[in-house]
């Protein structure tokens, strides 16, 4: 049994129930003196043996009315009958014999393959069982009775028996294999695992078995061992569309994206009809980024199979999520196009497929070509207010030249407020689609630099107001009286490894440390990391919302019954700006991970600084603002180096040249920053320029395009775009840069303190918006007035001047240090808030 491979795939043994095996049964051996019946049945034994079965059951069939209820005949003729499969006659004459020799285990055994073959379930389980009371070495007796139970669907009772003929046979492949099989149908994937892989050590497998284990794996995405099953000596798997095609599949999920597409080509040549085939294919070539094949394959898949459109949206929204901007846009305009054509779809179900090929499209900086789609998606289903909306807040991420920035703005301040009166006047005629997860946004206006109060107040009055008439504002019973300790809660998307964590999470743990105080935490996102643990062990109550629609949202934050209510930004995503629109505590406030007023009639304090706001600060939020005098580097974390620190020419750049590194997401690099940027260059003949690429999309293309015109197709030698980093990378190339430059109008934070950190002078100009001023006001606080530019005209300059002196650099890396190392545990600025939420609870009435 041990070198057994009987079983292949689910086929079943054949049966051990043979004419030839029974010739000793009867001990008819040739020199024994014979009976007259004992002769007969030799006699009818030697003419099956000639192959005349006919006339060898003829015989027995004569016999059996000769010698009516003889055990011996009724056996050995149900054995003919079987081995002719004809289990129909063969099974009432073996349970006849067992009835009459009950001792026999071969009788019994026989009786019971003539009732499996019948599917006469109970029946052989009886005589399998019993056979293998009769003789305990008749494994194959348990073999039969674990089938029985399985086609019984009684797994548990088949694993026992499994496992105790394992106990018997520990290397019995067939045994272990069977063992595997019933684990994955009683859903034990991991024990299933063990198992299979335990057979992967054996030696000579057979292919079907491989095909099956590499099977198993890719089902519980072990994709290691799925490749070394199919990954074996040609030959031993048959060519065949379907082993190409799993090949291509578990290639793909180890990101061997060339290999893939050759498997997956084999199977296509193989079975060119294979609609999985060509989706498969597709998915690699735009991991690829051969869009244009990517598209041929698409749509050769859904020619093929048309229910794959489904996948459209989950695939996009999967490379939206990875920041694959372009090939995101290019599955939701394939929907979008494929949605269009289908007459069976409504005409919701159509326009929502181009709202989401918009979103997309302007994501990817192509503002036209989505407000064409929103467009398409009004005309569509014009009740929608989404679709208005969308189109009249449409912005570019990265605008071609400041002209093109000034059109758009004038753009928005025109139709923003005709948009908004519409909506209004008619709002019996837009609808509001429930579940409200995700609506238009003015994200990216705040990377222009202007004043964005009125246009901010004017859309939060619109929700709210909408919310009013559509009965979306909760009726929260709020506290008459602050509690003790105090309820606060802290609200937001970004509760992972993120800036806004960077910024606010040691606020968050100082707060929790506060015996007055009691702690919340309502993540809205599923993301989670250690950054995420370190907050849940520190605070009182930490709670997940994410994937709650917005009112399930609100209403659990309403349950906690808080005091203050506390947002780290609003603005960049959809899920915080509905819960701003709600009262869900009688003290609500925003912090400064979006440094621009919210707009909302609810939010009722914003919190800032003196040093990083202008004279006239309020005159730019709705909100009340509280203006806190510390903004020192409190408690900050930054990421650990490892000394000795990388070398320029160790992280690939030239030793000799100067470089000027400018870390900012591309959608902050004002287009007025270009005139900067072209000083720096004409003045310093070794400076090069360093940006990031915004993950994996083409943001640097459009930026690149801005350089060429206003930096010169010179110059763009010396323009780099380095790929999306980890933070400890990142820290590695911010320690080896000459200077950081802060582009204009949209300040550093977390930055500012990651410079201060490796000692990188970062050059800063403070413009005229909170914005625009945070790396000046961290930096003033430090003393560091070497690093802000009073005078914008100046900064390439100070740039210049900085980046060219090791002296200078060498000085400002010794004083940065210094005060980080001095400022990292103050409590000053916490303390500051921390009053401020005591003394505000004492107003709720």
């Amino acid at each position: 049994m041990h070198n057994s491979y009987g079983m292949k795939g689910n086929e079943r043994r054949k049966s051990k129930c043979s004419a030839n095996k029974h010739v000793n049964l009867l001990n008819m051996a040739e020199n024994t003196q014979r009976n007259p019946l004992e002769e007969k049945l030799q006699g009818a034994l030697k003419t099956w043996q000639n192959q005349d079965h006919t006339a060898a059951c003829a015989q027995l069939e004569t016999l059996n009315k000769e010698f009516p209820h003889q055990p011996e005949i009724l056996h050995l003729l149900g054995v003919f009958h079987y081995s002719l499969n004809q289990a129909e006659q063969a099974e009432p004459l073996l349970e006849e014999a067992c009835m009459l020799c009950p001792d026999y285990d071969d009788f019994y055994f026989n009786w019971g393959n003539a009732c499996l073959a019948l599917q006469k379930w109970e029946k052989a389980l009886h005589a399998f069982r019993k056979a293998g009371s009769l003789n305990p070495d008749l494994h194959e007796a348990g073999i039969k009775q674990a089938q029985i139970l399985e086609e019984l669907k009684i797994w548990p009772m088949a694993e026992i028996l499994w496992r105790d003929l394992l106990q018997k046979f520990p290397q019995a492949p067939d045994l272990i294999l069977s063992l595997a099989r019933n684990l994955v149908a009683q859903d034990q994937l991991q024990e299933a695992r063990n198992y299979y892989l335990q057979l992967l050590q054996q030696t000579e497998i057979p292919s079907s078995v491989l095909f099956e284990i590499g099977q198993f794996c890719i089902s519980i995405r072990d994709y290691e061992n799925a490749f070394h099953c199919l990954n074996q000596a040609p030959g031993v798997f048959p060519e065949t569309a379907q082993y190409y095609h799993q090949f291509s599949s578990v290639l793909f999920q180890l990101k061997q994206f060339p290999q893939a597409l050759s498997m997956g080509q084999k199977a296509l040549e193989l079975e060119p009809q294979a609609a999985e085939s060509w989706w498969n294919q597709a998915q690699i070539l735009l991991e690829l980024k051969d869009n244009k094949k990517a598209l041929f394959a698409l749509k050769k898949a859904l020619d093929l199979a048309p229910e794959f459109s489904e996948l459209l949206i989950p695939l996009a929204q999967e490379h939206l999520d990875r920041f694959n901007d372009d090939q995101a846009t290019l599955l939701l305009e394939l929907n979008a196009e494929t949605i269009s054509a289908n007459t069976h779809l409504s005409a919701e179900a159509k326009a929502f497929a181009h709202y989401g090929a918009g979103l997309a499209t302007q994501r990817g900086n192509a503002p036209e070509k989505a407000i064409g789609h929103f467009q398409r998606a009004q005309k569509t289903h014009p009740q929608n207010l989404l679709y208005p909306l969308a189109e009249t807040l449409c912005l570019p991420v990265v605008y071609a030249d400041t002209q093109s920035l000034s059109d758009w703005r004038q753009r928005i301040e025109t139709e923003l407020p005709k948009c908004l009166n519409r909506l209004l006047e008619n709002a019996g005629l837009y609808q509001l689609p429930q579940p409200l997860q995700q609506i238009p946004l003015l994200f990216h206006l705040a990377y222009q630099g202007y004043d964005d109060r009125q246009i901010h107040t004017l859309v939060g009055d619109f929700w709210q107001n909408r919310f009013e008439q559509d009965g979306l504002l909760l009726q929260a019973k709020l506290s008459e009286k602050p509690h003790f300790p105090l309820r606060i809660g802290f609200v937001s998307s970004f509760f992972f490894a993120h800036a806004v964590s960077h910024i606010y999470a040691p606020l968050i743990q100082f707060c929790a440390q506060d015996p007055e105080l009691e702690i919340f935490c309502f993540s809205l996102s599923p993301q989670a990391d250690s950054m995420t643990e370190l907050l849940r062990a520190k605070v009182q109550q930490f709670v997940s919302l994410a994937g709650q629609d917005h009112l399930s949202q609100a209403q659990r934050i309403a349950e906690a019954n808080l005091d203050i209510l506390v947002y780290t930004d609003i603005g960049m995503e959809s899920s915080s700006y509905l819960l701003g629109l709600q009262r869900l505590a009688p003290v609500q406030c925003v912090l400064g991970g979006h440094p621009v007023t919210t707009g909302l009639p609810q939010m009722d304090w914003a919190m800032s600084t003196h040093s990083s706001e202008p004279e006239n600060a309020q005159h730019y939020y709705r909100e009340r603002l509280f203006l806190r005098s510390s903004q020192a580097p409190q408690n900050y974390k930054p990421p650990e180096l490892s000394l000795p620190l990388p070398t320029k020419q160790e992280l690939g750049f030239s030793e000799k040249n100067h470089l000027y590194l400018c870390p900012m997401t591309l959608y902050k690099v004002h287009p007025e920053f270009d005139l900067a940027l072209t000083e720096i260059l004409e003045q310093d003949p070794l400076a090069e320029l360093y940006f990031f690429k915004y993950h994996e999309n083409n943001l640097h293309q459009h930026l690149l395009k801005r350089f060429e015109k206003s930096l010169g197709q010179k110059a763009l030698q010396r323009v780099h775009f380095l790929p999306w980093l980890s933070r400890s990378e990142f820290t590695q190339v911010l320690a080896a840069s000459e200077v950081c430059l802060d582009p204009f109008h949209f300040s550093a934070g977390n930055t500012t303190y990651l410079c201060m950190h490796t000692g990188t002078p970062l050059i800063t100009w403070p413009s005229g918006l909170r914005r625009g001023r945070i790396a000046a006001a961290i930096l003033e606080r430090a003393g560091l007035q070497e690093c802000i530019v009073p005078n914008k005209a100046d900064f390439g300059k100070q740039a210049v001047d900085i980046a060219c002196s090791n002296e200078k650099r060498y000085a400002l890396k010794t004083k940065m240090q210094t005060v980080l190392s001095s400022n990292t545990n103050s409590n000053e600025s916490f303390l500051e808030l921390v009053q401020f939420f005591k003394n505000t609870s004492k107003h709720i009435l």
